[in-house]
C-alpha cells in the first residue's frame, strides 16, 4: 500500500494560535460540518464532537479542551493503485498536536464496533447472483480471481483466500446487479453502516436514479483489477480491505472508471462497501466539448476525471 499523509500543523502552535485566520477556518468548517452530516456524536467528558461521511471521520474540540478550536480528519483514499489514508489536522490552541490526535483515536474505536456489528448480521444471500440486465453485462475473467495483488504494508506473508477473492467480486456484481434492476434497498444494504449513516435509502435512491437517467442503458461493467490489504498500521482500522477498480460503458456514457473499497473485520463475516467512487463524462457533454472547442479538450477533461481510476486506459481516446 503507498499511503499519502498531509499534515498541516507543527509543534509551534503558538504562533499558528496567534492567526485570527486558523481560528475562524475551524470555526466555519465546524459549521459547514453540522449543515453537511446534520446529526453529530457529541463526547462531554473529552471536550469533543464528531461526525462521520462514508469514507472520511471527523473530530472537532468544544471549549474546555486544550487545543480548542481545532479539528481533524481522516479519509480513505486510492493512492498509486493501492489503498491508505490522508490525514488533515488544524489547531489553533496552546497544546501539542499529539494530544488531540489521541482523543481522536478513541472516536475511531466506536467506527470499528459499527463495523464488528454489521459483520454479525445473518450473512445475505449473494452466493449466486442473477445474471445483470439482458443488455448489460458483469465482466469479471478468470484472471482476476487467480491474480493476487497485495499492498506492500499488509500484515506479512498474508493473501486473501479464493472464497475472499470470490466473495468480493459476488458483493460488488450484486450491489451493480441491483442498482440497474431498481432493487435500490438491496443494494443499499450492501453498503457498510457509516455510508447508511450519511445517505438515506431515499437519497441514494434518488442518485441512482438520476444517474440512470442520464447514462441510459448499460453495456456492461468490468472488473479490471483487485487490490489487497490487512491489517495495515495505516489503515483507519484493522481488517482486510479490498480496493475493485471498475470501467463501465452505457447507451449515453462511454466513458466510465471508478472503485469499490471493501472492507471485512477482523471477526470475519461479510464484505462491506466501505467506499464508492465512479468517475463519467456523458457523450452529450463530450459532443457539446468537442464542437465549442476540440477533441483534444474532450482527452483533456477526461483524462483529469479518470486520473482518479488507477491503471485504466481509456480505448476511445486517439487526439
Amino acid at each position: 500500500m503507498y499511503v499519502a499523509c498531509w499534515f498541516r500543523f507543527s509543534t509551534g502552535l503558538p504562533a499558528l494560535s496567534r492567526r485570527p485566520n486558523y481560528r475562524g477556518t475551524v470555526a466555519v468548517t465546524l459549521s459547514a460540518s453540522e449543515k453537511k452530516f446534520g446529526s453529530s456524536e457529541v463526547h462531554p467528558s473529552a471536550n469533543l464532537v464528531d461526525f462521520r461521511s462514508s469514507d472520511t471521520f471527523y473530530v472537532f474540540t468544544e471549549p474546555g479542551h486544550a487545543a480548542h478550536p481545532a479539528w481533524v480528519t481522516q479519509q480513505i483514499v486510492k493512492v498509486d493503485g493501492g489503498l491508505g489514508t490522508r490525514q488533515v489536522g488544524y489547531f489553533a490552541g496552546e497544546e501539542a498536536a499529539a494530544m488531540l490526535f489521541k482523543a481522536y483515536q478513541g472516536r475511531i474505536a466506536k467506527v470499528k464496533e459499527d463495523m464488528n456489528r454489521r459483520s454479525q448480521r445473518s450473512e445475505k444471500q449473494i452466493g449466486v447472483v442473477a445474471p445483470m440486465g439482458a443488455a448489460g453485462r458483469f465482466e469479471a475473467s478468470a484472471a482476476i480471481f487467480d491474480e493476487i495483488n497485495v499492498t506492500t504494508d499488509s500484515s506479512p506473508g498474508w493473501t486473501p483466500t479464493a472464497d475472499q477473492r470470490q466473495h468480493v467480486i459476488k458483493v460488488v456484481q450484486a450491489f451493480l446487479d441491483a442498482v440497474e434492476s431498481g432493487r435500490y434497498a438491496e443494494a443499499y444494504g450492501l453498503q457498510a453502516e457509516v455510508n447508511q449513516r450519511r445517505q438515506t435509502l431515499a437519497q441514494f435512491t434518488q442518485d441512482s436514479q438520476k444517474f440512470q437517467a442520464l447514462a441510459g442503458r448499460l453495456e456492461y461493467w468490468r472488473v479490471v483489477k483487485v487490490t489487497w490489504t490487512k491489517d495495515s498500521a495505516r489503515a483507519p482500522s484493522p481488517g482486510i480491505y479490498a480496493a475493485v477498480d471498475l470501467i463501465g460503458e452505457f447507451a449515453n456514457v462511454d466513458r466510465d472508471c471508478g472503485f469499490m473499497v471493501l472492507f471485512q473485520p477482523p471477526s470475519g463475516g461479510d464484505f462491506a462497501i466501505l467506499r464508492r467512487e465512479n468517475n463519467y463524462l456523458d457523450n452529450a457533454t463530450a459532443r457539446a466539448i468537442e464542437e465549442k472547442q476540440s477533441k483534444a479538450e474532450v482527452i483533456k477533461v477526461w483524462g483529469q476525471l479518470s486520473r482518479h481510476c488507477p491503471g485504466y486506459v481509456s480505448p476511445l481516446e486517439s487526439p
